[in-house]
């Protein structure tokens, strides 16, 4: 008779929520479909590449066919040995370099100075000018 082959899997995975940055990422986006009177929303995106996961920032804007502005994006590796996330990089869509951030802190306040910059105050008011130039094109046919 021969003998059951014993499974070394895991039954359950280990519940996993977002990590920290994303969280707040997905809370920032989702507080900014609160402005503007829902003319643009925030949407983060997920993406893997070579053992890297990517989530992106991105303004989204209907009234554009769906138009979608990235603002920024964090990176880290896609599996890890623990349950901390960092370091992280970071990077905006203003042409800066890469920023290497050690803990939540450091993100927050990163994130605090990039979504309060000139830089994301320019593409959200560009944005609403479209959408405002859309909608008068639109009603003078």
């Amino acid at each position: 008779m021969s003998k059951a082959t014993e499974n070394f899997w895991p039954v359950e995975p280990l519940p996993l929520e977002d990590p920290e940055p994303v969280r707040l990422l997905k809370q920032q986006a989702d507080l900014l479909r609160g402005l503007h009177g829902g003319q643009i929303e925030g949407f983060v995106k997920m993406s893997t590449e070579e053992g890297t996961a990517y989530h992106s920032l991105y303004l989204k804007a209907d009234a554009l066919g769906n138009y979608l502005y990235k603002l920024l994006y964090i990176a880290y590796p896609a599996i890890r040995a623990t349950e901390s996330v960092y370091p992280i990089s970071a990077q905006t869509s203003a042409g800066e370099s890469s920023v290497r951030l050690k803990n939540d802190d450091e993100f927050r306040e990163w994130l605090r100075l990039q979504l309060s910059s000139d830089f994301v105050k320019r593409a959200i008011s560009n944005l609403l000018r479209y959408i405002r130039d859309r909608r008068t094109s639109a009603q003078s046919r």
